[in-house]
């Protein structure tokens, strides 16, 4: 009986970005000392991306002194509340985002039970996507009890996977990132001008030298920007050409080759099914168990009995 294929079980993302503190999203208070906005017992969960880092935080009334972050962040309330509220004068509201740059004054937390997401671009990050898009200032604006659709979406859909426990790997939570600081970049800074280049296609060549790096490469934990280096393009732009050349988004089109190559190796009756889902680059068979039932209706398991 051939060997089973011998595969390194990786980490987590989430689950190791959540016991490292000093990579939780830190305020920068008066001592001058940075500290973890909320408790740990108040962090839900959390997860990181490039560029990007994300909390989903349920607190109780309480008051925090006045500080500050080094990176610009973007809070969503997905839980109405009266009177709480982030920064003076606001009140939360189911949907509504609070978009506080780097070095901007909090304020004082309010007098209600609340729930919300708070996400962290880097500066370095959102400056890289600036100078990638041709964009002339990369100030943002501080804006406070906002609706955005765009990044709602965006902020949901990080929520979600963060949930979920990340099982759709970096390239989307990358993409998410990209996407996140554009919006911000186009709608929420100052004096900004921007070059759109919404009809970029990939070259023949070039696509097939993206998609057969993806074939080769789908049990690592790929990144946007390690398929965009393929394709000797940036992150934001590289995203754009591959969909308007393939009809579909990065990350969706290496989550369905790895579907597409699991139903090849579950007709091979010897592997057992945390061997193919580990095999196709899913971190673990819970990943594999929900990614391949979204994509076919039916779970491994059930698959391969009907092979």
């Amino acid at each position: 009986m051939p060997k089973p294929i011998e595969q390194t079980r990786r980490r987590n993302d989430c689950e190791a970005f959540a016991s490292i503190s000093q990579n939780r999203i830190l305020i920068y208070f008066n001592s001058g000392t940075p500290k973890p906005l909320f408790s740990p017992e108040d962090s839900a969960r959390q997860g990181s991306w490039t560029g990007l880092f994300v909390e989903e935080h349920h607190v109780p009334p309480m008051p925090f002194p006045q500080g500050f972050s080094r990176r610009h962040l973007v809070l969503m309330n997905y839980r109405r509340a009266s009177s709480g509220q982030l920064a003076p004068g606001k009140p939360l509201r189911h949907g509504s985002l609070d978009i506080i740059p780097r070095g901007t004054a909090l304020g004082v937390y309010g007098y209600d039970e609340t729930e919300f997401v708070m996400l962290a671009l880097d500066p370095s990050f959102v400056h890289k996507i600036a100078g990638e898009s041709r964009m002339s200032d990369t100030e943002l604006v501080r804006h406070l009890g906002i609706r955005d659709p765009q990044i709602e979406c965006i902020a949901f859909a990080l929520k979600s996977e963060v949930d979920a426990g990340c099982p759709s790997g970096r390239v989307y939570g990358d993409g998410l990132a990209v996407a996140l600081a554009a919006r911000l970049l186009g709608r929420y800074s100052a004096h900004v001008t921007i070059s759109h280049n919404c009809t970029a296609i990939l070259s023949g060549y070039t696509l097939r030298r993206v998609t057969d790096y993806i074939a080769d490469n789908l049990t690592k934990d790929l990144t946007l920007a390690e398929i965009a280096d393929v394709a000797r393009m940036s992150p934001h732009y590289f995203s754009r050409a591959f969909r308007n050349s393939t009809g579909t988004p990065p990350h969706k089109y290496v989550i369905d080759r790895r579907i597409e190559k699991a139903k090849s190796l579950l007709s091979e009756k010897y592997l057992p099914l945390v061997e193919v889902g580990l095999s196709v680059g899913f971190q673990n068979q819970s990943h594999f168990t929900t990614l391949f039932h979204k994509r076919t209706g039916v779970t491994p398991k059930v698959y391969r009995s009907r092979i």
